[in-house]
């Protein structure tokens, strides 16, 4: 959640099993980081393409940013978050990816990269590996 600002407008996108608390702590710290001038939605990522947000509405997207990552972005979800995101904007993608792209469910950490491309998003940055474990 570094990516976020004071003032900022925030849309986090949830999915998978996100306990209620989980929910609610993640929301109240985004809120605290834009303050009083900033805010923040919470969409569920199923339910992503059933919004009506403006275009240009975000400084920042956050997905699947919850450990571990369990969200497969698809296209068109990826595709509604340019849409929504500022010219300037930022988007923090979080997604489980395997070394070798064998044409199962899950991508390699390029082909995300692509797939950000071809969304229509710019200056996108070479995937960093995260550790899944408490160590």
């Amino acid at each position: 959640m570094d990516y976020v600002n004071p003032g900022q407008s925030v849309l986090w996108l949830w999915g998978g099993a996100v306990s209620g608390e989980t929910i609610q702590a993640t929301v109240g710290n985004l809120q605290t980081k834009v303050g009083e001038k900033g805010h923040v939605r919470v969409e569920h990522i199923d339910r992503l393409l059933l919004s009506n947000h403006s275009s240009s509405t975000f400084d920042v997207v956050l997905s699947g940013t919850i450990l571990p990552p369990t969200t497969v972005h698809s296209g068109d979800v990826l595709a509604e978050v340019a849409r929504l995101l500022k010219p300037s904007g930022k988007v923090v993608v979080c997604e489980p990816t395997v070394n070798t792209d064998d044409g199962g469910t899950l991508r390699s950490a390029a082909k995300l990269g692509s797939s950000l491309k071809l969304a229509g998003l710019v200056s996108v940055s070479e995937a960093k590996e995260v550790s899944l474990s408490q160590e």
